[in-house]
C-alpha cells in the first residue's frame, strides 16, 4: 500500500495567502474590493466523480481564499479541451498526457502542470497520466502565481475528497441531481489509488520517465508531426513549490 504524504503549503504560497488575507481585511475595511483573478476551466468529462475535486475546492472556498473566481465548463464530445485552452477560450483544461504530447508536436503551446490520474510503476508507461491539468506556455511564463494558486486550491480540494469520499460525493450529488450517489462513490473509490500513485502519495506529481516512454511510443507509431524534448510537455515547478520538495 502506498504511503500517503499530507499536502503541505509551500512557503511561497503561504506568504501569498497571508498577504491576500491581510489585503482582504484592510481593503474591505475601507470599502475597496481586493483584486480577484478570474480563470475558466474546460473539463474533459461531465461533472462527476472524476472531477469532484474541483467541486469541493469551490464548495469549501479554496479558490476564493486564493483570490480566484473560477468558472467550470463540463466536457462533452463536441469540445476539445486542448484546442479550447490552446486558443485562449479557457485558462485551464484536463486531458490525457497523450493529447498534450501530440498537440505540442503540432505546434500548440500547451503544457501539463499536474497529473490528476496517475498509474503505479507496475502499469504500462503508455497508460500513465490519464488525466493532467494543463494550461498554455504563456500562462506559465507570464502568470505563474495564478497557475500556482489555482493548482494549490485544486489539490486541497482533491485531498479533502480522499480524506472523506462519501461527503465529497454527497456534495457533488446535491449539486447535480442526475447523478446516482452509489455509482459515483464506487467510481471515486476506484479512482483514488490513481490519484496518489506517486511513491510519496503526492497528488498531481509527475516524473520524466512516463512522459518519455509515452513520447517514444507515439513517435514510433508515427503520431507526432514534429520532434521535441518530452520534458517540454510538462512542468513540475508548481507541484514542487507546493509540496516543498526536499
Amino acid at each position: 500500500m502506498m504511503k500517503r504524504r499530507p499536502l503541505f503549503i509551500g512557503l511561497g504560497v503561504m506568504v501569498v495567502l497571508v498577504a491576500g488575507a491581510l489585503a482582504v481585511y484592510f481593503l474591505t475595511d475601507i470599502g475597496i474590493a481586493p483584486p480577484v483573478d478570474t480563470v475558466s476551466v474546460q473539463l474533459s468529462t461531465s461533472l462527476d466523480a472524476r472531477s469532484v475535486g474541483i467541486v469541493i475546492a469551490e464548495e469549501k472556498g479554496f479558490f476564493r481564499t486564493n483570490l480566484l473566481t473560477v468558472s467550470c465548463e463540463p466536457g462533452s464530445g463536441r469540445i476539445d479541451p486542448v484546442r479550447s485552452v490552446g486558443s485562449g477560450i479557457h485558462t485551464f483544461g484536463f486531458a490525457g498526457a497523450k493529447e498534450i504530447i501530440v498537440a505540442r508536436s503540432r505546434g500548440l503551446p500547451i503544457v501539463a502542470v499536474a497529473a490528476l490520474l496517475q498509474y503505479s510503476d507496475e502499469a504500462p508507461a503508455i497508460a500513465s497520466y490519464a488525466q493532467v491539468l494543463f494550461t498554455t506556455d504563456k500562462m506559465v511564463s507570464e502568470f505563474p502565481e495564478r497557475v500556482k494558486l489555482f493548482l494549490h486550491a485544486l489539490l486541497r480540494g482533491w485531498q479533502d475528497v480522499i480524506d472523506d469520499p462519501e461527503k465529497a460525493i454527497s456534495t457533488l450529488v446535491s449539486q447535480n441531481k442526475g447523478l446516482d450517489q452509489q455509482h459515483e462513490i464506487v467510481t471515486l473509490r476506484a479512482l483514488i489509488p490513481s490519484l496518489t500513485a506517486d511513491i510519496n502519495g503526492r497528488i498531481g506529481w509527475m516524473e520524466y520517465a512516463p512522459w518519455k516512454a509515452l513520447y517514444e511510443e507515439l513517435e514510433a507509431n508515427g503520431l507526432l508531426d514534429d520532434q521535441f524534448d518530452p520534458s517540454e510537455a510538462y512542468t513540475t515547478r508548481f507541484v514542487d513549490e507546493i509540496y516543498r520538495r526536499d
